[in-house]
């Protein structure tokens, strides 16, 4: 594999953990902005409804990828790890 396309491979990396890191600001910000306009997030969590509701939401979101999610997923895995990791692991091992 030439340098090239490791250091493209590697760069894709980074930029998706920029992604991950902008999430969690995001994630943080919000928090900090429910907070200024007086949102107890802990009177919200602990509201029986909004708690059925989620159970509920939940629920389906679980049947749905046991029933339909389940066996794609492990076919896109299994190509990943077959033309993805496999050689990718391989090109880091030699470099070190």
């Amino acid at each position: 594999m030439p340098v090239n396309n490791i250091n493209s491979t590697l760069r894709i990396i980074k930029e998706k953990q920029n992604g991950f890191i902008h999430i969690i600001v995001i994630f943080v910000m919000a928090i900090i902005i429910l907070s200024l306009l007086g949102v107890d997030l802990t009177a919200f969590f602990k509201n029986e409804t909004l708690q059925n509701n989620f159970d509920l939401v939940w629920e389906g979101v679980k049947s749905v990828w046991n029933k339909y999610l389940t066996e794609p997923a492990g076919i896109v895995k299994d190509y990943f790890m077959i033309y993805v990791w496999t050689p990718l692991y391989s090109v880091i091992k030699r470099k070190i």
